[in-house]
């Protein structure tokens, strides 16, 4: 039945089941504006309307989208790098004439986000490693005890190297020498060079195993109830530290002396840089007339 006032106010269209069912076309857009509907089907077609409160989208109107699933392909169309960027937040996303896949930030900086990236690896244990162009390589797992290391001379700078600091060691010759003078000397063979790897260095003295009555002797060398010595390492020609022995003597006599255990003689240097270093033994008689003797002893230097 035909209301000519529901004509005037809006278009209302019943169900023809149930009448309570309707179908209300309202204008409600500017004074004076027309929205023409217009079908162009070539068979028949039925569009339905979404059970909910939404606003219809248009196929060429900036709109924002959320809540939409797709579910089929999507087709993007080749373009070049826009010309505007994106508002602060947002990022555009646009297939280039290479038919690679960029995004475009607000700040203008471009990216390729489809750069496939392919796994290398093929074994327990293996790693991916990169050169200059970034192309993914596979280093293959190492040996048992070996550490990861860099060296510029490996391919892409990566390499697994042998665990070598427990063999780094340097021994001396047996040492001797006798001095009565107050100031410093080297003995013989006291010095060692040893090239470490970036850990602590210690440097002592220890018995000569091939030899006997390895000892560091402060003596009296005439009669004095009083004995002194010091002994002082140097790196590289700068002194390290230095230890003093001392003795008192119950008797006056001459020749009265005391052993010291060569390891009570020890310095340690926490953090050498990795290149050649030279380590002297020095020592001197701190008493007139003590005598300072170092028999058949070894200078050590062990990294650790």
């Amino acid at each position: 039945m035909f209301s000519l006032t529901n004509f005037l106010k809006g278009l209302s269209l019943q169900n023809a089941v149930d009448r309570s069912i309707q179908l209300i076309i309202e204008p409600g857009g500017t004074s004076g504006t027309t929205t023409t509907l217009l079908a162009a089907q070539t068979a028949d077609r039925v569009i339905t309307l979404p059970d909910g409160n939404a606003t219809l989208s248009t196929a060429d109107s900036i709109e924002t989208l959320s809540n939409k699933t797709i579910d089929g392909e999507l087709t993007f169309i080749e373009t070049t790098t826009p010309g505007t960027n994106p508002p602060s937040g947002s990022n555009d996303l646009y297939f280039k004439t290479d038919n690679h896949l960029y995004s475009l930030d607000s700040t203008g900086t471009e990216r390729q986000i489809d750069a496939a990236f392919l796994n290398p690896m093929t074994s327990k244990g293996d790693m991916i490693v990169g050169g200059v162009s970034g192309v993914e390589t596979r280093l293959p797992g190492g040996t048992n005890g070996q550490l990861l290391t860099y060296n510029t001379g490996a391919p892409d700078n990566i390499q697994w190297s042998t665990f070598s600091v427990a063999n780094n060691i340097v021994v001396s010759s047996a040492i001797t020498g006798s001095t009565t003078g107050t100031s410093y000397s080297t003995p013989t063979n006291g010095i060692v060079t040893i090239i470490p790897t970036g850990r602590s260095v210690m440097i002592f003295l220890t018995s000569n195993t091939t030899g006997t009555q390895s000892n560091v002797a402060v003596d009296s060398s005439s009669s004095t109830t009083f004995v002194s010595a010091g002994f002082q390492l140097l790196k590289d020609g700068v002194s390290m530290g230095s230890i003093n022995l001392a003795s008192e003597f119950p008797s006056a006599s001459s020749s009265n002396g005391v052993v010291y255990a060569p390891s009570s003689i020890m310095f340690i240097d926490p953090s050498p840089t990795s290149v050649s270093h030279t380590y002297t033994l020095q020592y001197q008689a701190n008493v007139s007339n003590t005598l300072v003797g170092i028999s058949n002893c070894l200078l050590v230097a062990k990294e650790f």
